[in-house]
């Protein structure tokens, strides 16, 4: 019988080589690309009261692809530097969204609008890719240099604009979210 191409638990992987489907990169790559997926899901369900998000969303997901692209060893030259770019515009898109938004009177249950829950559950991805990623980085060097410090700060930040995201889709639509009272 002929093996498929990782039937046998290795996959291809650029720069190392035929790697195990276990090892700790490929797992922050897998990791990102649900979260790139999940994300599409977020820009699926968005209604149209939150159209101008879109873009956003589409940038998030060519970042993560840069993310996965250093993960497999093939990043490029100007990497920390786009990725830093990237941060910055997410702290811009945070603090649009934030700036529509009350303050936070209690804890906020994943509920509500289903692009709100969607990105609710990319949020929940986002904290598990970011977890893969340190994990990466420690197996690789013990200590994150630049490059991997601006990706750790990209998914942190990231989580907390889908976290500003589903609350705003909820403070835009006419389904209430559950709270913890």
């Amino acid at each position: 019988m002929n093996l498929g191409a990782g039937d046998d638990g290795l996959t291809l992987f650029p720069n190392s080589g035929r790697i195990s489907k276990a090892s700790v990169e490929l797992c922050a790559v897998g990791d990102l690309d649900e979260l790139s997926a999940t994300m599409g899901v977020v820009a699926a369900a968005l209604p149209q009261c939150c159209a101008e998000i879109q873009p956003q969303l589409v940038e998030v997901q060519r970042a993560l692809l840069r993310i996965g692209s250093f993960c497999a060893g093939c990043s490029e030259d100007s990497f920390t530097r786009v990725m830093k770019e990237a941060l910055a515009g997410l702290d811009r898109w945070i603090a649009v969204l934030d700036d529509e938004l009350p303050a936070l009177q209690c804890f906020v249950l994943p509920s509500g609008h289903g692009a709100a829950c969607a990105a609710h559950v990319a949020r929940a991805v986002c904290r598990r890719a970011e977890r893969s990623f340190v994990a990466m980085v420690g197996a690789r060097a013990g200590e994150a240099d630049g490059e991997a410090r601006a990706v750790m700060a990209y998914l942190n930040r990231l989580s907390s604009f889908l976290f500003s995201l589903a609350r705003l889709v909820n403070a835009r639509t006419p389904v209430a979210p559950l709270n913890s009272e």
